[in-house]
């Protein structure tokens, strides 16, 4: 008689065919084995049958509707064959089940995000990288996020914790430039942004501020150099690096601001 512990092991070498002829055998014997029926389903979905997959999941949720597990499965095979609103309903409702799964949270964080869902995707990074701090995947998503929903201060600050724990990350430094320049510009202590600002020859934008609004400007218009600006506001200390250096021609005498490219 074959048992489900047999016809995993098959599973898990990757001989899906011979799993599948067990998993067959189970459920010729017993059509309503809820394990037989979702890993039946997974080995479908993972040989690209996508829509049987879903057939055999959605049998194994009726038998066991409180497996977080099976229900995320179901999702997954869901949205590949393109039932997003059902697949977020699945995945919601593995949650439900199961709070504190991080796995689950992820596969509806990449749902969210497919669908620019940003304020709920939000919200699910925000549970990611407060339950796993040196997650800076989710951490970097979460600060791009930020971003894009206007969250200028939030973004800020998660592409600063990235460059403190990642100082070679090679995206964090020009978004936590931007994000900074970005959220100073809404202050009136400093000058307004126009034009174009080019971070580390990423970011399209250019950007006028006023020297007098910086703790220090590396010798001002003396010569080039990278400079660190710093604003004290209600919103705390906040420091952003200016990528690009500057040269005496673009210091305005006149209205003592610099212009960087």
């Amino acid at each position: 008689m074959t048992t489900i512990a047999a016809a995993l092991r098959l599973h898990q070498q990757g001989k899906l065919k011979e799993a599948e002829r067990e998993y067959d055998r189970i459920l010729g014997q017993s059509p309503n084995d809820g394990q037989a029926l979702h890993l039946k389903g997974v080995a479908r979905h993972q040989q690209g049958d996508f829509s049987t997959a879903c057939d055999y999941l959605s049998r194994a949720k009726q038998v066991t509707p409180g497996s977080g597990l099976t229900r995320c499965a179901l999702a997954q095979a869901l949205w590949a064959v393109n039932r997003h609103e059902q697949a977020l309903e699945e995945i919601s409702a593995a949650i439900g089940c199961e709070p504190e799964q991080i796995a689950f949270r992820q596969v509806r964080a990449g749902f969210l995000a497919a669908l620019a869902r940003d304020d709920e995707l939000a919200i699910d990074l925000e549970w990611l990288v407060e339950r796993q701090p040196d997650d800076l995947a989710s951490r970097e998503q979460l600060g791009n996020t930020c971003w894009k929903l206007g969250r200028l201060h939030d973004a800020a600050r998660h592409c600063q914790t990235i460059v403190e724990r990642a100082p070679d990350s090679a995206t964090a430094k020009p978004a936590w430039g931007r994000c900074c320049i970005g959220s100073a510009t809404a202050e009136p202590r400093w000058s307004r942004c126009v034009g174009r600002w080019n971070c580390a020859r990423i970011l399209p934008r250019r950007i006028t501020i006023s020297a007098t609004h910086c703790d220090r400007w590396a010798n001002s218009r003396k010569r080039s150099s990278t400079s660190i600006g710093r604003s004290n506001s209600s919103h705390g200390r906040r420091f952003f690096t200016i990528i690009e250096a500057w040269h005496c021609r673009n210091w305005n005498e006149r209205t003592r601001h610099i212009t960087i490219f």
